[in-house]
């Protein structure tokens, strides 16, 4: 891992992220059909517990893959993005993962 000093730094492990104070959130992303029936909506949220994750996984576990090992405790969907809140001064960074490919996630509406 780069220090800030070196530049941009990229993270890409478990471990990565717990010593830099990361919090990981899955969301449930099952959508109101399935195939060409209505299915009821889900919108389970959990905020993972990284210490967990860690034991389980390992350190060197790729933050790429965390996405397709989840399943939603709610509807059993696999679609299940994971939300990586990064602090950084005051303010945090979101940025989604879903199946391996990074995108930045609108701020949340509670």
């Amino acid at each position: 891992m780069r220090s800030a000093a070196d530049g941009p730094m990229s993270v890409e492990t478990l471990g990565e992220a717990f010593r830099l104070g990361w919090k990981v959130t899955a969301r449930c992303s099952q959508g109101k059909r399935d195939g060409m029936r209505s299915i009821p909506e889900c919108i389970n949220r959990y905020e993972l517990d990284m210490a967990t994750l860690l034991w389980t996984r390992g350190p060197n576990f790729p933050l790429s893959r965390l996405a397709e090992r989840m399943m939603c405790t709610r509807c059993g969907s696999r679609q299940v993005p994971i939300l990586f809140d990064a602090p950084r001064h005051s303010d945090s960074i979101r940025i989604a993962v879903l199946r391996g490919q990074y995108a930045r996630a609108r701020p949340d509406v509670n």
